[in-house]
């Protein structure tokens, strides 16, 4: 594994709109497949609760890019705010001028959270999904994105959160106070935007150094 062609990703998502707010056929949807009703007293706490975890439901208000400098550092770069059609614009641009230069995307969860969503939300706004993160009909020998979690599991079936991993391996994790866990309390007017964007590039620093840990004891 190069680090040198390595595309750090990490995607905070949120509601963005109340339950009041999407349609009446999202707001049926919502009921009929993902309301819970022995543990939610209505569909709108459930939906505050869940609804960052469905692309078809909420928005990316931030993502960030991690990257090893010509210096021999670190840097990182993000997007956020509330128009998520021009942070899936700057992703792009990224993507697609990244791509012919062989880098590949990498990230904790990526496969099965960070780039689903991303491809279901550049589809619902009407955008080209970049060639980077499509390997929808890839062979699984031909894929270059990797998963920080799978890569950890190393055959076992538990995956184990960026957090976890981090504190076994001694290096430092989130020192703010929003997370993915709790963004959803803030309604999108109540979201410090400089915090979560300090959050963001934290995981993805976090995520980084636990990945160079690891290549120093295992070739990959």
């Amino acid at each position: 594994m190069n680090l040198e062609k390595a595309l750090f990703i990490d995607i905070e998502t949120h509601r963005g709109k109340e339950f009041s707010e999407i349609s009446p056929q999202l707001q049926d949807a919502f009921i009929t497949h993902y309301y819970n009703k022995n543990e939610y007293g209505t569909p709108e706490e459930q939906y505050v609760v869940d609804s960052g975890l469905y692309p078809e439901f909420s928005q990316i208000v931030c993502a960030t890019f991690g990257f090893e400098n010509t210096v021999g550092g670190f840097s990182t770069k993000s997007f956020y705010g509330e128009n998520e059609v021009e942070i899936l614009g700057s992703l792009a641009n990224i993507f697609e001028r990244t791509h012919d230069k062989g880098y590949f995307a990498i990230g904790h969860a990526i496969s099965t959270f960070d780039i689903p969503y991303l491809i279901k939300r550049y589809i619902i706004n009407g955008i080209k999904v970049p060639d980077l993160i499509n390997e929808v009909s890839s062979k699984p020998w031909e894929r270059r994105n990797v998963d920080t979690m799978s890569l950890w599991r190393f055959g076992s079936f538990r995956g184990t959160s960026l957090e976890t991993v981090c504190a076994s391996l001694g290096i430092g994790c989130k020192s703010t106070e929003i997370t993915g866990e709790n963004l959803h309390l803030r309604k999108f007017e109540e979201i410090d935007w400089e915090e979560l964007k300090r959050y963001c590039e934290e995981d993805v620093e976090s995520n980084y150094n636990m990945t160079k840990k690891i290549l120093e004891f295992i070739k990959i």
